[in-house]
């Protein structure tokens, strides 16, 4: 793992950064005490700059829509600016509520054809969907008393989102409420999963850092709680993966994975301390199942296929001055935030390092069947593509050679009129 390239104090000035990447991976937004939105794209070139109308710093980055836009809000402010990477032109949205804690785009597709929908959380208890495509601006029906702290959409445009009130609401898009659940802890944060590959109607909330509430919305008589051992610590962060498991990264260095099918419910599938002290972020990617950590005073990234600790990048400090750890989506690059207005962004050489240390060790294995289907589990990367090619045309020249029972030599004359040495 190396350093890919980084965004300096200079664009960012002195503090905290708050950055995203696109979804997909093309555009990456930061910003931080200099409140000037800076657009990168992936090779770290500068693309826009984006000053907001408000003095004051900006708190929320959030992508998303069909046609890619970057929606920005401001501490103490009504306005939502939105950056198209389309036309690299900015609109703005004004709320007339001051104080956004909260924005999330909807995840809308190809084939049910919806529209952008943004969400737009308040500090009092108020939140509001702006449809992007005819600027139109409307009220969830459904009002809390306190902020509103988190929130997700699933692929059927239903928005849960939690308040510091302990409730739960979920709407439909056009504000209408479809359920309220009140919880017995502050909601932390808010997912969709599912048990299977179909569409995800199970709504996870991480309760107070303690425990993790699943509400079914097809049974929601039927709410479940996953504990853990209190020698964890509190829940960092969590993530479903697969087919309906969830991984959680804990404060006193632990990483578990537990599964949320009906007949192992809450049964620990995998443990592991992978800090001695403590872990202050988790992040994990589905296209190359990695899972990084960061604590103690070092980054560790984890293969979890195997287990294998594939890179260990050492800070020069301790890892509570970083916040955010996140992927890009294809899980190329690691990026993580510092609170001296630093942004690093890593990249993995970890493909082409682990399939050269397999060759080494065994020369043969690229000729068998698993051999083979292992390589092609892993992302392609130029090197990859090639062996895995070349190890196709050679076990395809064996297996003839069987089926027809001849020297591989005579078949590779008779294919090509070449009569190779060996």
């Amino acid at each position: 793992m190396h350093v890919f390239f980084s965004v300096d104090q200079r664009h960012h000035g002195v503090g905290r950064v708050k950055y995203a990447w696109d979804p997909s991976g093309i555009y990456l937004a930061s910003t931080g005490m200099s409140r000037v939105v800076h657009i990168f794209n992936r090779t770290g070139e500068l693309v826009d700059q984006i000053v907001p109308p408000s003095p004051s710093i900006c708190t929320h980055l959030e992508w998303g829509g069909k046609s890619l836009q970057l929606a920005i809000a401001q501490a103490n402010s009504p306005i939502v600016l939105l950056w198209s990477a389309a036309t690299q032109s900015t609109s703005t949205v004004d709320i007339n509520l001051k104080e956004i804690t909260l924005l999330r785009w909807n995840k809308p597709t190809e084939a049910d054809g919806s529209n952008d929908t943004l969400a737009i959380g308040t500090s009092r208890g108020h939140v509001l969907l702006y449809e992007a495509s005819c600027a139109r601006l409307s009220s969830a029906m459904s009002k809390h008393k306190r902020k509103i702290v988190c929130g997700d959409w699933n692929t059927q445009n239903e928005f849960a989102f939690g308040s510091e009130d302990r409730q739960i609401t979920i709407c439909a898009k056009d504000g209408s409420t479809i359920d309220q659940v009140k919880i017995k802890a502050p909601p932390l944060s808010i997912q969709f999963g599912s048990r299977d590959f179909q569409k995800k109607h199970i709504l996870s909330v991480n309760m107070g850092g303690q425990t993790i509430l699943l509400y079914d919305l097809n049974e929601r008589d039927n709410a479940l709680e996953l504990a853990f051992q209190a020698r964890y610590g509190t829940i960092v962060n969590y993530k479903w993966f697969g087919n309906g498991y969830i991984i959680a990264g804990f404060s006193s260095g632990y990483v578990v994975i537990i599964s949320t099918h009906l007949n192992e419910i809450g049964q620990e599938q995998y443990c592991a301390k992978f800090h001695e002290e403590y872990l202050h972020a988790i992040c994990y990617n589905e296209n190359n199942g990695m899972v990084a950590t960061c604590g103690d005073t070092s980054i560790k990234v984890v293969r979890m296929a195997d287990w294998k600790e594939i890179a260990v990048e050492d800070l020069d400090r301790e890892a509570t001055m970083f916040d955010d750890l996140n992927w890009t989506c294809d899980g190329r690059v690691l990026s993580v935030s510092c609170h001296n207005g630093w942004l690093h962004h890593f990249k993995l050489l970890h493909m082409e390092q682990s399939l050269s240390q397999s060759l080494l060790e065994d020369p043969s294995s690229l000729l068998s069947t698993m051999g083979l289907l292992r390589a092609s589990l892993h992302p392609f990367t130029p090197f990859v593509f090639c062996v895995t090619l070349l190890a196709l045309v050679v076990l395809t020249l064996f297996c003839m050679a069987a089926i027809l029972r001849v020297d591989v030599k005579e078949l590779l004359f008779a294919l090509t009129g070449f009569a190779p040495e060996f």
